[in-house]
């Protein structure tokens, strides 16, 4: 791979924010590694590999793991969502007992909230079903360069705006990040790095 190309996709994985996890990655059983689907284009990869996969989740369902994987996917995670954790969840060790209380259940997007409640109504189900989903690989994950990765759950098959992406890399742990923090990361790029605006522009474009 010539420079230039490890260079623009370095910016490509920059503008999406997918940072991968390093030592400890949280294992997705559907995984897309983009290296193996050079010639095709971007938006085809996504048709024809990772959207029949999601639908598939979707619909099929996944299996939720143990205590275990949350306490994996916890240290592996932003503060953000850490705080998520502590604030709205419970706690990890509630956590950790709702996970092993739901252990080998085969759940959806749809399916997975109700259980939760049905053991802790105060668990805030939504957003807990996601981390939940995320810790259990419940969903797709994508490598785009080296330990650069984006982490998708619990996208619908026919809701355009359900799901969320986590970015993970070297120098982050998973985050779904906001807008702003999107934008905050392209504007520090810009100062820091002016001598490669052309490239990041080419990049996007």
């Amino acid at each position: 791979m010539n420079n230039t190309l490890k260079k623009n996709l370095s910016l490509f994985s920059f503008l999406t924010l997918v940072l991968s996890l390093g030592a400890q990655p949280i294992p997705f059983e559907h995984h897309f590694d983009l290296v193996d689907f050079k010639g095709e284009t971007y938006l085809s990869f996504m048709e024809k590999q990772v959207k029949p996969s999601i639908d598939l989740l979707a619909t099929d369902g996944y299996a939720i793991k143990g205590a275990e994987a949350m306490q994996v996917a916890y240290e592996a995670s932003d503060t953000k969502v850490k705080r998520k954790v502590d604030r709205s969840f419970g706690g990890l060790d509630n956590v950790k007992e709702i996970a092993n209380s739901l252990e080998g259940e085969v759940v959806t997007l749809e399916t997975l909230p109700n259980k939760i409640r049905s053991i802790d109504r105060d668990a805030s189900p939504y957003d807990l079903s996601t981390f939940m989903g995320l810790a259990s690989g419940g969903g797709v994950s994508i490598k785009y360069f080296e330990d650069n990765y984006a982490l998708n759950v619990h996208y619908d098959s026919k809701e355009e705006r359900s799901g969320r992406s986590f970015g993970v890399g070297p120098t982050r742990l998973a985050n779904d990040a906001s807008d702003k923090a999107y934008l905050d990361d392209i504007e520090n790029y810009f100062n820091h790095s002016p001598e490669n605006i052309s490239e990041f522009y080419q990049t996007l474009f």
